[in-house]
């Protein structure tokens, strides 16, 4: 071989073994997500915010009359466990928790909540909730089963249209 083609050969084959390698080699760096369970402290996001959350809001021409809308599609709301927590501001799952319940406090109707089963993965915000078209509000996350020991925790919210 010659001196010129071995020094582009080294070079070449690293960068072979480097590029292939990724796949294998990282499949397991990104975490299956972890169903909600008992004994755990967390927090609530809405549109990925802990706190002063933005929610869209689509208002039609009758909205000036009733001052409602219903939220713009691809919002989300989510749960994240906390390690450590420094303040009781956040929720706890309780002995027996194994879901948490999303429900918009100031929704004009009563609405089917928000599911949350697994930590860190969103639900979208449903499109058939009635809510104000400006002005704010709470989402709150409540532990299911509730029991004596769990403890819900709210995000609050401003509506935007």
């Amino acid at each position: 071989m010659s001196r010129k083609l071995r020094y582009w050969y080294l070079p070449l084959a690293a960068a072979t073994l480097l590029f292939a390698a990724p796949a294998a080699a990282f499949a397991d760096a990104i975490p299956s997500p972890e169903p909600i369970g008992p004994a755990t402290t967390f927090t609530g996001l809405v549109n990925g915010q802990s706190s002063d959350a933005v929610i869209k809001v689509v208002c039609l021409e009758s909205a000036p009359l009733s001052g409602f809308g219903r939220p713009v599609a691809g919002q989300t709301v989510s749960a994240l466990p906390i390690a450590n927590p420094t303040t009781k501001d956040f929720g706890y799952t309780g002995l027996f928790g194994r879901q948490i319940d999303v429900s918009f406090g100031i929704a004009a109707t009563a609405q089917p909540p928000a599911v949350l089963n697994f930590w860190g993965v969103a639900a979208n915000l449903p499109t058939t909730l009635v809510v104000p078209c400006s002005g704010t509000g709470t989402v709150t996350f409540t532990p299911v089963p509730n029991d004596p020991t769990s403890r819900s925790t709210t995000v609050d919210v401003t509506f935007v249209s």
